[in-house]
């Protein structure tokens, strides 16, 4: 797995080095790992910090992209103020380090020949080594010093020569009879000298050491040689790596391979040796189960990607949470991956563990959102698709105020009356986080009308209308996109001309309906009235039953059933909408209420009734009635003669 910089460093045995230390300036020769063109070295000193970058693979409803922060894996073994400061442990450094300064090499084994019986001798090959002092070293070997001494962590001779990439202090070790696969043996880091060369870049290591019969697969399990080749962005390594027979795979299965790593860090060459030598590009990684991929389409390499595509990558293959590589690429806002795999087929439909479509992974970041959704539309991914909480990519760009994307989404479809499963419209977050959008939005409005050519002072012209701006889905309802307008409290979009023209031709199709209704539904409450007042006024008492009565009770059921016929296919149509009209529940109450007070016990006898009606029934049937009415006077609010008046009496 790729290691965070807070766990490489847990790999220093030895603690820091002490602050009140003198610091010194160390000069080293032929490395080719740790410094570059310079000649001197303070001990203090230390490799970059790797920047870490911030990729998001997650985003619950609405816009909480929980963001996963990933750092590069060091290209390094071991730090290198660990290793200085297991160096400086060694006795006599200071004094043999300012010998070795002066180039008096004879001088320096004198030195260490003669400190409490030749002590020094140990500390003076390690050093030579570390700095590339070659012929310092050949002396020192020459004395009979063993080419596999080591310093207190462990680490031989072999492999600082290897660390700075000194290729003659290397040969002259293995001629020596240095171990070339021997493991350090002291630090939670397990490494031989293969290892140090592939990580220092040195070629010529390498060669030598494979030469003296280093195993390239030492430490395949964990990481091999090749893996820091790899790494260290060394593709020359890496092929003589994989010339020797080192293998492109890890045994193990959902660890890092070194296909993983050139993946992430964009390293196209590396990665098309690893691919030609027959890397396994199906390989995933961790308990995100990403493949190389993922990495490359999260880190926004498109040359990597498309190599990997090029042998046999599967281009829709989900990681663990459900997410292709296209949604990872429009999670990073990498316009040119998303571009490559687009263009490679990539499904924009696609649905992670959370319904989340490629889009809307895309409007996460403003930084490029508009660029890459742009790209995204365009080859056919849906506006309107909701993830599993019901946010569309337009509650997603509205809520995250990004003005350019909620208008970029509108041209291409977007439908601001979509609620998500708390009922919350699209429409409700750009009113409120980018209340901009709506002025350009009503444009289509004005857009909408459209004047044929005529010269001027004629008084006949056409004027057409495009009434679809109004109606952006049909199977919601035409005036669904008006009544969003509303509930959001802009009923000043009814004065537009477009929307009054809509409703008066509306009401002109179907008032012819709201007659018929409200005709069935006055003779339902009269007769229900009527019903009520002789059944519930006889209690107790004996009357005359009026012959009409028992029809018209059988009358008033079949109406009533009528009702809940209706009711219960509106509630089949759109539950969730049916559920949070006030109107409907009153109706409910009614046909329940109807059905109470309509069916009592009773008996007639020579024309005599005798009820047994209950004190509960007076009480429903009475609440029943006024209800009734109260229905029957919102159905006549309706009609446009009449409802300002209603609206009066229930405002007033």
């Amino acid at each position: 797995m790729i290691r965070t910089h807070a766990q490489r460093s847990r790999n220093v045995s030895h603690g820091d080095v002490p602050k009140n230390e003198k610091k010194k300036k160390v000069y080293r020769e032929g490395s080719a790992r740790w410094y570059a063109g310079i000649s001197e070295l303070a001990e203090d000193a230390e490799d970059d910090a790797e920047a870490g970058y911030i990729s998001s693979d997650e985003s619950a409803h609405g816009v909480d992209l929980a963001e996963r922060l990933r750092v590069k894996p060091s290209k390094d073994i071991w730090e290198l103020d660990e290793i200085q400061y297991t160096l400086r442990q060694l006795p006599h450094f200071e004094e043999i380090l300012s010998l070795m300064d002066t180039g008096h090499y004879d001088e320096v084994i004198s030195y260490a020949t003669n400190t409490n019986g030749g002590v020094g001798l140990r500390s003076a090959a390690l050093w030579a080594c570390w700095l590339g002092r070659s012929t310092l070293l050949t002396k020192l070997l020459k004395l009979g010093i063993d080419p596999d001494e080591t310093d207190d962590a462990g680490r031989t001779c072999l492999h600082l020569s290897c660390l700075v990439g000194s290729e003659v202090c290397a040969k002259v070790l293995l001629d020596h009879g240095a171990h070339p696969n021997r493991w350090d043996s002291s630090t939670d880091t397990k490494a031989t000298p293969l290892h140090c060369a592939a990580s220092a870049k040195s070629l010529a290591c390498v060669k030598v050491l494979i030469a003296h019969g280093a195993d390239v697969n030492a430490g395949l399990s964990d990481r091999s040689p090749l893996h820091y080749a790899v790494l260290s962005d060394a593709p020359e390594v890496v092929k003589e790596l994989l010339e020797a027979g080192a293998c492109p795979d890890t045994p193990q299965v959902f660890t890092e391979t070194p296909l993983h790593v050139a993946a992430s860090l964009g390293s196209a060459s590396c990665t098309k040796l690893l691919l030609d030598a027959g890397a396994d590009v199906r390989a995933a990684v961790g308990p995100g189960r990403s493949t190389a991929l993922h990495l490359a389409a999260e880190d926004g390499h498109a040359e990597c990607a498309r190599l990997l595509l090029e042998h046999g990558a599967h281009i829709d293959w989900p990681n663990f949470r459900g997410q292709t590589p296209l949604h990872l690429a429009t999670l990073a806002q990498s316009l040119e991956v998303v571009e490559m795999l687009v263009s490679k087929c990539a499904n924009v439909r696609a649905r992670d563990a959370d319904g989340r479509t490629p889009l809307h992974g895309a409007i996460v970041r403003g930084a490029r959102a508009c660029d890459v959704a742009r790209l995204l539309l365009s080859a056919g991914a849906d506006p309107n698709a909701p993830d599993n909480f019901g946010y569309t990519p337009l509650h997603i760009a509205a809520l995250n105020e990004f003005s350019a994307c909620v208008l970029l989404l509108l041209d291409y479809g977007g439908d601001v009356t979509l609620r998500t499963n708390g009922g919350v419209s699209a429409l409700s977050f750009i009113v409120r986080r980018v209340p901009d959008v709506i002025p350009r939005y009503l444009c289509k409005f004005d857009d909408a009308v459209h004047v044929s050519e005529h010269e001027l002072g004629d008084v006949d012209c056409e004027l057409t209308i495009d009434f679809r701006p109004l109606v952006p889905c049909l199977t919601r309802g035409e005036a669904e996109l008006l009544l969003a307008f509303v509930e959001v409290g802009r009923k000043d979009v009814l004065k537009h001309p477009v929307a009054e023209t809509f409703l008066f031709l509306k009401w002109r199709r179907i008032r012819k309906f709201f007659v018929l209704s409200f005709i069935y539904h006055a003779l339902f409450i009269t007769l229900y009235s009527l019903y009520i007042l002789q059944i519930f006024l006889c209690e107790d008492v004996t009357c005359n039953v009026p012959s009409y009565l028992r029809p018209m009770q059988y009358l008033i059921l079949l109406l009533n059933l009528c009702f809940m016929l209706k009711e219960v296919f509106q509630a089949c149509q759109d539950w969730s909408a049916y559920i949070r009209q006030w109107e409907n529940w009153l109706q409910c109450f009614i046909i329940i209420g109807v059905f109470l007070c309509t069916i009592p016990y009773w008996d007639i006898d020579n024309g005599v009734i005798r009820t047994d009606t209950t004190d509960w029934q007076h009480d429903v049937a009475a609440i029943t009635i006024f209800f009734c009415w109260l229905e029957l006077m919102m159905i006549i609010g309706r009609f446009p003669t009449f409802g300002l008046y209603v609206q009066m009496f229930t405002t007033g």
